[in-house]
Formats: C-alpha cells, sequence, structure tokens
C-alpha cells in the first residue's frame, strides 16, 4: 500500500458526554449530579438546598458564566465534571 499526504484523514476524538436532566422541584437533579466524579456547580439561581457542594458564587450574568468556565479552563484544578444549573422558566 502506498502511503502519501492525500491519505491523511482527520479523525474523531472521544468527546465528554452532554447529559440533560429534567424534572420537577425537589425531585433530585442536583442530588444526582453531585454524584458525578469531581463535580464542579455553576449555579445561576439559587438552588442547592442543603447539598455541600464545590460552586462558584452565584453566577448573575452571561460575563460571570464565561469568567466562570476560563477559570476552569486556564487555572489547574481537580474538578472532572461541569455541572450548569439552569431552570427552565
Amino acid at each position: 500500500m502506498a502511503i502519501s499526504l492525500q491519505s491523511i484523514s482527520k479523525t474523531k476524538g472521544m468527546q465528554a458526554p452532554r447529559i440533560l436532566i429534567y424534572g420537577t422541584h425537589g425531585i433530585g437533579k442536583t442530588t444526582f449530579a453531585a454524584n458525578a466524579p469531581n463535580p464542579i456547580f455553576l449555579f445561576t439561581e439559587d438552588g442547592a438546598g442543603q447539598l455541600a457542594l464545590d460552586s462558584f458564587p452565584l453566577l448573575k450574568t452571561y460575563e460571570d458564566v464565561i469568567s466562570a468556565l476560563n477559570a476552569l479552563i486556564n487555572e489547574e484544578h481537580d474538578f472532572k465534571t461541569v455541572v450548569d444549573v439552569e431552570k427552565l422558566h
């Protein structure tokens, strides 16, 4: 088989799963997410209840969310799961 530069192709790497959890208030969505590997929570509204979770301060603006994501991208940490908690109205 002849190998040439024309035989180069892009391969797909493994992507992290993206999961949407939907349910009524108090059903255990946040508790479920808290069992993911080393989670960090991004809250845009209060709602963690009595759970002790690693999270940024309440993210009130789009810029706050982007800043938190940039910190996770650019700074050393041991978190393996990013959990974004949103309420659909």
